[in-house]
């Protein structure tokens, strides 16, 4: 039977890993005990728990976090050109970073990263800084979803999104389109779970004109 099944529409999420050296670990690990000491919880709509977004959107520009977002920009064209198809004379530049940690229970709720003028991003991510690989996993929400309600499935959804979740453990980098809304389930272990998530957009090639 499923020799003879088409799927259609399907919504490429890009996964691989990038692995710091000893040295960058230690430098990224001294700049978030600095931040995560002092940062309150709740800080964020949605964030339950820490993040470094209420001092800084900005961790690309920063020289602690240089090989992370150096090492991401193959990944990101590649995502850009060879995945998603996008324009050929544009290419992704990282506009918005931060870090999100969570301990036990600690949760993000669902949300997307597109959010009209304000919010006009086309590829967003997330790198897994500390990450258990049994902790619980990011969920992307099926955009179908409400229309999905209207027919006959076996199983009832409720109050529960149509989603799937990707298996990921520390230094997997997802990156998704800025629309796909998602969300992170509650740290199920006491130790530290940090993400660090970006977005991007695309820039006319050799400007800094963003596409609007």
């Amino acid at each position: 039977m499923d020799n003879n099944v088409v799927g259609l529409f399907s919504i490429p999420v890009y996964k691989n890993q990038i692995v710091p050296t000893k040295e960058q670990i230690e430098v990224c690990d001294s700049y978030f005990d600095n931040i995560f000491k002092f940062a309150e919880e709740n800080s964020w709509p949605g964030e339950s728990g820490k993040t470094t977004g209420s001092y800084s959107l900005n961790l690309h520009d920063l020289p602690e976090f240089k090989w992370l977002f150096n090492s991401l920009t193959p990944h990101l064209n590649d995502y850009w050109w060879g995945v998603l198809n996008y324009h050929q004379t544009l290419i992704p530049q990282v506009v918005g970073s931060w870090a999100n940690c969570h301990v036990k229970n600690q949760s993000t709720e669902c949300h997307s990263h597109t959010d009209g003028y304000d919010g006009l991003n086309h590829i967003s991510g997330v790198f897994y800084y500390k990450k258990l690989e049994e902790e619980s996993n990011i969920h992307f929400i099926n955009p179908l979803d409400s229309l999905l309600r209207c027919q006959p499935y076996n199983t009832m959804q409720g109050i529960e999104e149509i989603s799937i979740s990707i298996p990921t453990k520390q230094y997997d980098v997802l990156l998704f389109p800025s629309w796909l809304r998602h969300r992170v389930p509650g740290n199920i272990f006491e130790s530290e779970r940090i993400a660090i998530s970006f977005n991007c957009r695309g820039v006319n090639y050799g400007t800094n004109n963003f596409v609007r």
